[in-house]
């Protein structure tokens, strides 16, 4: 067999990868077939609100009369755009920077360690709620917020994996070869640091889409009318009592999702701390 089956097949034997890849696919499902929803996620019908659930509205109805099923199945595509871009624009940001730090040290290293610093000195949810309300509530605004607060998690990640192995015996006979510092942070360095900015990211998207669920619940996200579980947990919490199915669809998906994309990288980092191991 060859060995990236049997290491496919060790990481399928953990309980906890194996959890939260079947939520994430789960999750994806949704997401991907949200177009086959059986309503429109904006579709209002006065006559029909706040039904509970039943044939033809199977997760109930909302204060508007929409169906809750449709909402939540859109919110999905929503969250995960938000979380893949979100993080994709972190990444993009935090790993050069967290390379540049830990490759140039000095005073290159110095500098943008304490800009992190400064950025990690604010709590995540209170930087995103400021950046916000400067930039006001929108969806491409809502991933940059969630991206800005993340880009500190990345380099710090980053220059810290850096720092390990730029001292190790292969990095050091690439620098006696006379390979480029570039060449060398390419070639030697990211491709052997990817294991634990691939564990963070998944886990970061799992946060991004609880960071921008929090930020739609106090109103800061995307526009009010739109199927995003955070707003639309905002707009259900007066009906927690009276109509739960408004607020625990939406927020056992929320809860899912995240549960989902925290189990997976729990079960990869294991799986690559083995590998490391073995090696």
């Amino acid at each position: 067999m060859p060995e990236w089956r049997r290491s496919l097949l060790r990481l399928w034997s953990s309980r906890t990868a194996r959890a939260g890849a079947l939520l994430v696919l789960l999750y994806l499902g949704a997401a991907v077939f949200a177009g086959l929803a059986p309503r429109e996620p904006r579709e209002i019908d006065q006559t029909k609100r706040l039904k509970p659930p039943a044939a033809g509205h199977w997760l109930g109805t909302d204060e508007l009369g929409r169906d809750v099923l449709s909402r939540v199945l859109h919110g999905s595509r929503l969250s995960l755009l938000i979380g893949l871009l979100s993080v994709g624009a972190a990444l993009a940001v935090g790993v050069p920077l967290g390379l540049a730090a830990g490759e140039c040290g000095g005073v290159v290293d110095l500098v943008l360690m304490r800009c992190v610093d400064v950025l990690l000195a604010f709590p995540g949810i209170l930087l995103a709620l400021a950046i916000m309300a400067v930039l006001g509530p929108s969806l491409t605004n809502l991933m940059l917020a969630v991206a800005a607060v993340n880009v500190p998690v990345y380099a710090r990640q980053v220059r810290a994996s850096v720092l390990q192995v730029r001292s190790l015996d292969y990095v050091l006979s690439a620098r006696a070869l006379g390979a480029s510092r570039l060449r060398v942070v390419l070639r030697h360095i990211l491709p052997n640091i990817a294991g634990p900015i691939i564990v963070l990211a998944t886990l970061g998207i799992g946060t991004a889409i609880l960071e921008a669920a929090g930020l739609g619940f106090v109103g800061l996200g995307v526009e009010k009318d739109a199927p995003e579980w955070g707003t639309m947990l905002a707009s259900a919490r007066e009906y927690v009592l009276s109509h739960p199915w408004v607020v625990l669809a939406p927020g056992v998906a929320a809860s899912l999702a995240i549960l989902g994309f925290n189990l997976l990288g729990d079960g990869l980092r294991d799986w690559l701390d083995t590998r490391a191991a073995a090696r």
